[in-house]
């Protein structure tokens, strides 16, 4: 796997909640009927999509079965207002560790990777900047061929 250190901008986000046994789903469906009426997906490098777990499942490596909740964002325009289940808000941006992984069952075992090249760097977790994020690259295909980037929030440990 590949790391870049990117610096994301800070950005208005609209975002919806959902703590379910298949929270990414409930999310997304509650997001995409909001947001692609309005045109949110015709520019997707206009409109990125980031996601995370909150809270997170117990058991990482096989959450089903289990509530858990995931937080869905798309960025958008300041003069974008929220309705129903769609709330705003502002994300600080700042720099991150940026791996690209397929598929969303190879999504833990890429977070582990990063937390692992962590250690082997120059680098620490930003906690004041959590949590990491999840950019969906490819959201309208199927599970196994979604493209995802991580976001991993970091400063550096160099004094």
């Amino acid at each position: 796997m590949i790391v870049k250190i990117v610096k994301l901008e800070a950005m208005r986000v609209a975002y919806t909640h959902a703590i379910s046994k298949t929270p990414e789903t409930d999310a997304w469906e509650a997001l995409v009927a909001w947001a692609k009426p309005k045109g949110f997906f015709d520019n997707p490098g206009k409109h990125t999509t980031f996601g995370y777990n909150n809270p997170p499942p117990r058991n990482f490596e096989s959450p089903r079965g289990e509530e858990y909740g995931y937080e869905l964002l798309i960025n958008v325009e300041p003069n974008v207002n929220p309705e129903g289940d769609i709330k705003l808000k502002d994300i600080p941006g700042g720099l991150y560790a940026v791996t690209r992984t397929k598929g969303v069952w190879n999504i833990f075992q890429a977070w582990l990777y990063l937390n692992e090249w962590l250690s082997s760097t120059k680098y620490e977790l930003d906690e004041e900047n959590e949590p990491g994020l999840e950019e969906c690259i490819t959201p309208f295909v199927h599970e196994d061929e979604m493209i995802f980037d991580l976001y991993l929030p970091i400063k550096s440990s160099v004094k």
